[in-house]
């Protein structure tokens, strides 16, 4: 056995992909444009976060470990190590710190290496043998936007599909049935929410994900394409959802439909996730 901190994984993760974040930084940068500003330097604790919860062959509680600090930090969660494990570890870092699809910022890797069908789940209770692979994963989400959060960052440095997969997460925990869709992020439906309710029926709301950075407002244009595509699906509801905030012309078109449109800012999503964190 070796004896190790959740600090000491982390920094060999840190050494492994240091000779490829600036391919990875870039990709980013042409992926996510004015919205992302890359660091310097060597990795950032975000960036080994972000690629940790990437990594297939890491098993999901060793990663809620390793991304996670808890109240003292990393460096003080001792831990003892099986050596064929921390060899397995170390092998699978390295292999995806050169994989394409690191080189390249394509995330979310883990649905694409694991499951081609859409990202569509029920709520299930864990007597449930037949648990849905994207509910394994999910919390995952949550626990890295929390993360930043919990450093003084903001819900805009989560990658794009992040944002969207935390909404669907949040929404899930309220009793939705969701759907994630593939990557559209040009003007199309980002997540699908659906409920039976006793006295209206079937409702089915669908939600467009914005994350912009805070100087970058969500603008009129885009609620009136988020009130098209309301029409086009017959949904019931559409939801603006942004980490940043919306322009004021934004927000009148809304209020004047405002049984069918709604919206949801960075400070109400932070809200949201505190309060189905912490009650």
């Amino acid at each position: 056995m070796v004896e190790a901190t959740l600090e000491d994984l982390r920094d060999i993760v840190a050494r492994e992909i240091e000779p490829t974040i600036k391919i990875h930084r870039a990709s980013r940068a042409g992926i996510d444009g004015s919205a992302y500003e890359a660091p310097d330097g060597p990795p950032t604790d975000e960036e080994i976060s972000e690629f940790l919860f990437h990594v297939p062959t890491i098993d999901e509680d060793d990663l809620q470990q390793m991304i996670d600090p808890g109240f003292l930090g990393f460096s003080a969660r001792q831990i003892s190590i099986d050596e064929e494990w921390l060899a397995d570890f170390e092998r699978g870092v390295r292999d995806w710190a050169n994989n394409n699809s690191w080189l390249g910022a394509d995330t979310p890797w883990r649905f694409f290496t694991q499951n081609q069908q859409p990202l569509q789940s029920e709520i299930w209770t864990p007597e449930r043998e037949d648990r849905p692979l994207w509910l394994d994963s999910t919390p995952s989400c949550v626990v890295v936007a929390q993360e930043l959060l919990r450093k003084g960052q903001l819900l805009s440095d989560l990658p794009w599909r992040h944002f969207e997969e935390l909404i669907g997460s949040l929404l899930e925990s309220e009793g939705w049935i969701v759907e994630i869709t593939r990557g559209t992020r040009d003007g199309g439906i980002d997540v699908i929410a659906s409920v039976e309710s006793g006295t209206l029926g079937s409702i089915r709301s669908i939600w467009q994900a914005k994350k912009y950075a805070p100087t970058n407002k969500v603008q009129l244009h885009e609620v009136r394409e988020l009130s098209g595509v309301l029409e086009t699906d017959r949904a019931t509801k559409g939801v603006m959802v942004t980490t940043s905030k919306l322009t004021r012309g934004a927000i009148e078109w809304i209020r004047r439909d405002r049984y069918r449109l709604d919206f949801m800012e960075g400070g109400d999503v932070r809200m949201w996730l505190e309060r189905a964190t912490f009650g």
